[in-house]
């Protein structure tokens, strides 16, 4: 119901307890809650839900603690993990916030301002989120993001789908402020696509070096140029982190620049410091190499007789071919006008002489030009 809530909470120097749920499906909305959390200097209990589908609308889970370890979020056994404007979060301010693991094997869906958050706001290290699942879509400025905003360290980001769909302000993203920043490894069976100003990213502020994005993808990572959709490994005065992996292909972005554009992007860089490398192995690779430079003409045969209760095959040129002109454009110099009511031209006179089959002389013009009788075999 509206405003629901399941917590452990301590507030001392105690450790929270744990949150275990077992259903087959569990679905939160109305600003529901289920939560573990430590506000001392203790840690915060572990949340562990184990479910075929969990739904959540305008709903969080939470493990968050101040100075302590954060607890760990764990999701399992699931089909279908949905989010619409909704939070699953580890945090911490000066502690260790825990780490983010879920298995939806179907599908991942995160729309209208959703989160998959691991986060340190103070001096304390953000943990790490790791996702199996089929398809995941993050639209509508959603997100699945590793954080840290003070001097601590990101975790790392590691991500395995079938296909990855960012739409809409997706983002995918690690970064900090000042410490050094989280990886981003993405395994992905079939491709990613980038739509209307999505992101993925591995930022750091400050000194901080930035993080690395690896790919292994098996079909192509799309995005559209016109649409700043970026991926990008970046630092301000530290060093840019790496981009490497492979992919059948790269597409729509302005590659390999060194630096961010109003439109979509692929590089790794550094404001004031290193830029970083970008390596992709493109399994498809076309190659004009081997490609001769000039057009092969082949000679044909001047013909010979066809042979007698046979059809001849009959091969004429006749230009270029290809699609009609259409009756409405223009005509153009190869257009020929042609009056079809001309008389038919004259007979031709006799220039040779030959004998046919069945040993009769026959008299016959000179074949024209471009015209050329083949036999269907040779004569005997």
């Amino acid at each position: 119901g509206t405003n629901s809530l399941i917590s452990s909470n301590a507030t001392g120097t105690g450790n929270a307890g744990n949150i275990d749920l077992f259903s087959p499906q569990l679905s939160l909305q109305g600003n529901a809650q289920v939560s573990v959390s430590n506000t001392g200097t203790g840690n915060a209990g572990n949340l562990g839900i184990s479910a075929s589908e969990i739904k959540l609308t305008n709903s969080t889970l939470k493990a968050e603690t101040i100075r302590g370890s954060g607890g760990n979020i764990t999701l399992q056994n699931l089909q279908n993990l949905n989010l619409n404007n909704s939070q699953i979060s580890a945090s911490t301010i000066d502690g260790q916030s825990g780490n983010i693991t879920a298995t939806p094997r179907q599908q991942t869906t995160l729309n209208n301002n959703s989160r998959i958050l691991a986060q340190a706001t103070g001096t304390g290290n953000a943990g790490n989120i790791q996702l199996q699942t089929g398809d995941l879509t993050i639209q509508n400025n959603s997100e699945i993001s590793i954080r840290t905003d003070g001097t601590g360290n990101s975790g790392n980001l590691d991500i395995q789908a079938r296909s990855i769909f960012l739409n809409n302000q997706g983002k995918i993203n690690a970064s900090t402020a000042a410490g050094n920043g989280g990886n981003i490894n993405l395994t992905v069976a079939q491709s990613i696509i980038l739509r209307f100003n999505s992101d993925i990213t591995a930022e750091a502020g400050g000194f901080g070096t930035g993080g690395n994005i690896t790919f292994n993808v098996g079909g192509f990572i799309l995005a559209f140029l016109p649409e700043n959709s970026d991926i990008v490994a970046s630092a301000f005065q530290g060093r840019g982190g790496n981009i490497t992996g492979r992919a059948r292909g790269i597409f729509g972005f302005r590659q390999f620049q060194g630096r961010r554009t109003p439109e979509s992007d692929f590089t790794a860089t550094s404001e004031l410091g290193i830029d970083g490398i970008v390596n992709i192995d493109i399994l498809d690779k076309l190659s004009l190499d081997n490609l001769p430079q000039e057009f092969i003409t082949a000679e044909l045969a001047t013909g010979c007789a066809a042979i007698e209760s046979e059809n001849p095959i009959a091969l004429y040129n006749i230009g270029s071919g290809g699609f009609p002109n259409s009756p409405t454009a223009p005509l153009t110099s190869t257009n020929i006008w042609q009056d079809l009511n001309l008389p038919h031209p004259p007979l031709i006179e006799a220039q040779t002489w030959r004998t046919n089959a069945q040993g009769d002389i026959e008299l016959v013009a000179q074949i024209a030009p471009g015209h050329l009788l083949v036999p269907c075999r040779p004569e005997p």
